[in-house]
């Protein structure tokens, strides 16, 4: 680093024998602004007194070239007040590193009173940018080699890679996964659309989203509700596990749908939203759509089974997904 004539305040500098004090002499400069300036402290010869950090950071060795140690934060500037001018520099090493140091100073007039102390000073070595020469920072055109031009982007074949893809996926057995999905969207529905009714399940026709009024007419076909002249009666889900169970059932068996079950999730967490009419944010209404348009057709879509009882719905595997996802 070169310091202009103004800041070469730094006349003498000598360091201890075990290379943790370091002294440093202080003249202020012609080219300097005088002392009698109004300074608190003048900045020149408090960066004067630092310029002893360099032989405290490489005590004995020459600093290496392209490098410079300079301070970098303190944690406390002490001043007396109405001081002379301080003329001399104590600098004490705490601790040293491979690449920074901790040190603390003490600036002291004529008489050797303590004029300023520097405390929790940092300092750091850093590597400096090289200077460039004239014919570098001379503003100049270079030849540069054209590269030949770029050909058209080749062509893919979209059939062919979505009949890859749906080759992939008839290799996998997902019927029992779909089955545990269907419940999980039949019990996210059961679930939202009883938070919306009575204590006795009674959920009242007035006010009922287009929306609504489908999924109550899926939970009918499977008898997890009951049109009536009030309303529609939601009973209590015997056998229907909860929404919740059955995604992380599904989650633990088959980690590789973890983003298909994203989707599923967000559409159940803004199933209530979508209930109510709210067509704001548009985004609430997505994942359904996109639970229906986007089922893979090597999956069924609708299942016969039937429960214990005779009754269609008793367990989470005989629900229908049409339905539900198609309305």
């Amino acid at each position: 680093m070169d310091y202009g004539p103004a800041f070469q305040a730094a006349a003498e500098a000598t360091l201890s024998a075990d290379g943790r004090q370091a002294g440093v002499r202080l003249v202020l400069p012609a080219a300097a602004p005088p002392d009698s300036a109004g300074w608190l402290l003048h900045p020149v010869r408090l960066d004067a007194a630092l310029h002893g950090l360099v032989a405290l950071f490489a005590p004995g060795q020459r600093e290496e070239e392209g490098t410079a140690v300079v301070p970098v934060r303190f944690g406390r500037l002490l001043l007396r007040r109405g001081a002379p001018v301080p003329v001399s520099a104590e600098l004490a090493l705490l601790h040293r590193g491979s690449r920074s140091g901790h040190y603390a100073a003490r600036l002291r007039d004529g008489n050797g009173q303590v004029v300023a102390q520097l405390e929790e000073g940092w300092m750091q070595s850093i590597r400096l940018a090289p200077r460039p020469t004239v014919a570098e920072a001379v503003f100049r055109i270079e030849p540069q080699a054209l590269e030949a031009a770029p050909g058209p982007a080749p062509s893919v074949d979209l059939d062919a890679a979505l009949r890859a893809a749906l080759a992939e996926d008839a290799e996998h057995d997902l019927s029992e996964t779909a089955l545990l999905l269907e419940g999980h969207v039949v019990s996210s529905a059961q679930a939202a659309l009883r938070a919306r009714a009575g204590v006795s399940g009674l959920l009242p026709a007035a006010g009922l989203s287009p929306y609504a009024l489908s999924l109550l007419r899926a939970l009918a076909e499977d008898g997890l509700a009951e049109p009536g002249p009030k309303g529609w009666l939601l009973p209590p889900p015997e056998d229907l596990p909860e929404a919740g169970d059955i995604w992380r059932a599904v989650l633990a068996e088959s980690p590789a749908l973890a983003h298909e079950l994203g989707w599923l999730a967000l559409a159940a967490e803004r199933l209530p939203q979508a209930l109510s009419g709210d067509r704001s944010p548009r985004a609430c209404r997505r994942p359904m759509r996109w639970a229906s348009s986007g089922w893979p057709p090597c999956w069924p879509r609708r299942w016969g089974a039937s429960s214990p009882a005779g009754r269609r719905g008793g367990r989470c595997g005989c629900w229908s997904w049409a339905p539900m996802a198609g309305r």
